[in-house]
């Protein structure tokens, strides 16, 4: 199975930082590729992931480990650029 995500390591990205009340950017990491569970379903643990994610089950997630910030990331909370940050928000609060 070949693996794309949203953005690659060495990517630079921009975030919205709550505390600082800022927008930053930082670096793409690293990537984390795992399993999740569908909502409302579970992965039994004794089955094989690759018919979890056969049977829909479970999907396939990406988590991104940023050069600055700590902690694995939501791609959701990441932008591409500044403007796409910005247009996100602007419509977020609208």
């Amino acid at each position: 199975m070949k693996i794309e995500t949203k953005y690659n390591v060495g990517q630079e990205v921009f975030l919205f930082n709550a505390v600082s009340q800022k927008i930053e950017k930082d670096e793409v990491f690293a990537v984390l590729v795992s399993p999740e569970p569908v909502e409302g379903k579970e992965m039994d643990a004794t089955l094989p992931v690759s018919k979890h994610l056969a049977d829909g089950n479970a999907v396939v997630g990406y988590r991104y480990q940023l050069q600055h910030h700590q902690g694995l990331l939501d791609e959701k909370i990441l932008f591409a650029s500044e403007d796409e940050l910005k247009v996100f928000f602007r419509e977020f609060f609208k």
